[in-house]
């Protein structure tokens, strides 16, 4: 019986067992157009031409009040909830299964009664944010119940990140959703990681800052080209569309440019990373305001950055000014990692699901990158092996501190491989080469992943070479090499 599990956030929806992941981030976005009712990245790309019927507040909202119009009498937002988790759970069914799991020592939450009791299934534990109330935790397993979804357990998202033998008698877990911040306060003792307090800030998630940095864009056209992405649904969807690529352009470059087609004629901007951190800078404030207070009280904290954190332009080096704490980035996946590692403590054996809020610390671990390293030097090793070149198709594009994009379109004035042929699961602006600290790294972007050496990327990895990367399914692949440099010398 294997165990599956899931992180219930509404930024994207994720599966994970022991081989990785298994279910790509699904986004908290329903649409409800007449008979048809949408979810994840369906209704994510109608966002902006039904905004009237595209709902993304269901999973913060978490209820069971109907829904005014224009949605359909007696809908609601557990509806909803229900279309997306049932949607995910029929992808997931068929898994293997492993070994059942044993007892937790938590405060238990009834099971859903549907949980089969012959153990030749899959079981699921949820890992969910600690911003989730009680009433909602209990709907959310009605409506796993419903659904006929197996869970065994659930478990607070930033305790089981957390999880891994951090420094630090205090941990600060940081993480963004769709409509808000969450950061969770932890205490190490004893050997556990335990669940203090947490805080939320609202209206500062996804969606809030997105807005904000499509209305920027949208005023950089207006005063460079005089065309107005906002004036149509049509080209605000574009706009939209392309804003999560330009953003991973933003996280290693000084300027993206970014193209857009309209009455048959492109227009593009220049846009500075600066300029984004500027605009973002009520929300930001508000973020470092929040992580400042909870750091100076009490004693020395560690903050630990979710995936989705580091990934904002800026954010990161600003806490780094700001607040005098040490910091890990966390990689995509982290909480999982932790659920499945204590997966036998969170699962129960009886017909009751417990929500855990404690789990002991995993000593031997080690953080998955640590802000403090980043100016270490790379070892020998590391230095002998770094690529220089990655070959495609018989050519040699030389690796430099300027990023080396790949995908299926490149932005006109960009640097990058733009491939061709067999492209299924392979994005537009996939992922990203680029030298960094004396690391050859490759960053994704992707929907459905970059493959080093047959193993799925999660967030960056260091290459060396020799190395292959695959995009895409069956794939395109490609290869690192390490060219000698000629010394003059015969």
């Amino acid at each position: 019986m294997a165990t599956i599990v899931i992180e219930l956030h509404d930024t994207g929806i994720a599966a994970f067992d022991e081989s990785g992941l298994v279910l790509p981030p699904d986004p908290g976005y329903a649409l409800v157009d007449g008979e048809e009712l949408a979810t994840g990245h369906a209704a994510l790309g109608h966002g902006r031409l039904k905004p009237r019927r595209v709902h993304h507040r269901f999973w913060d909202e978490l209820d069971t009040t109907p829904l005014s119009r224009p949605f359909p009498r007696g809908l609601n937002r557990g509806d909803l909830a229900h279309a997306q988790l049932s949607r995910i759970w029929s992808t997931l069914r068929q898994r293997p299964t492993s070994a059942p799991s044993t007892r937790p020592t938590t405060a238990p939450l009834k099971r859903p009664a549907s949980v089969p009791a012959d153990g030749n299934s899959d079981t699921v534990i949820l890992a969910v944010p600690g911003s989730f109330s009680t009433d909602q935790l209990s709907l959310i397993l009605g409506i796993a119940k419903a659904c006929e979804m197996p869970v065994v357990g659930m478990v607070d998202t930033a305790v089981a990140a957390s999880a891994h033998g951090y420094p630090g008698a205090r941990l600060l877990h940081l993480d963004l959703l769709l409509h808000r911040v969450v950061l969770t306060e932890m205490i190490q003792e004893d050997g556990e990681v335990a669940r203090r307090h947490v805080e939320t800030i609202e209206e500062t998630g996804l969606v809030e800052l997105l807005d904000l940095w499509a209305k920027h864009i949208a005023d950089l056209f207006i005063h460079e080209t005089r065309f107005d992405p906002l004036h149509s649904a049509a080209t605000e969807q574009g706009l939209y569309d392309h804003l999560p690529e330009t953003l991973a352009r933003l996280r290693r470059a000084d300027s993206a440019l970014l193209v857009m087609e309209t009455g048959g004629k492109e227009k593009s901007v220049e846009i500075g990373h600066r300029q984004l951190v500027a605009a973002a800078n009520r929300i930001y404030q508000s973020i470092l305001q929040l992580v400042r207070s909870s750091a100076e009280t009490g004693p020395p904290a560690t903050l630990l950055l979710s995936h989705r954190i580091t990934q904002l332009p800026g954010l990161e080096q600003q806490l780094i000014d700001a607040v005098g704490t040490a910091m890990v980035k966390l990689s995509a996946g982290a909480a999982a990692a932790g659920a499945l590692e204590h997966s036998r403590l969170i699962a129960a054996a009886t017909d009751e699901v417990p929500f855990v809020t404690r789990l002991p610390a995993i000593a031997s671990a080690e953080p998955v990158s640590s802000v403090a390293d980043d100016d270490e030097e790379p070892s020998s090793k590391q230095v002998a092996r770094r690529p220089t070149h990655v070959v495609h198709e018989g050519v040699a594009y030389p690796i430099t501190e300027q990023l080396l994009a790949l995908g299926t379109e490149i932005q006109e004035g960009g640097r990058g491989i733009e491939l061709a042929g067999a492209t299924a699961g392979v994005s537009r602006a996939h992922c990203s080469i680029f030298v960094s600290e004396g690391r050859v790294v490759v960053e994704d972007h992707s929907t459905y992943g970059s493959f080093l050496n047959g193993e799925r990327v999660d967030g960056s990895a260091t290459l060396e070479a020799g190395d292959r990367l695959r995009l895409g399914s069956p794939g395109i692949e490609l290869q690192l090499i390490a060219v000698e440099e000629n010394d003059g010398t015969a």
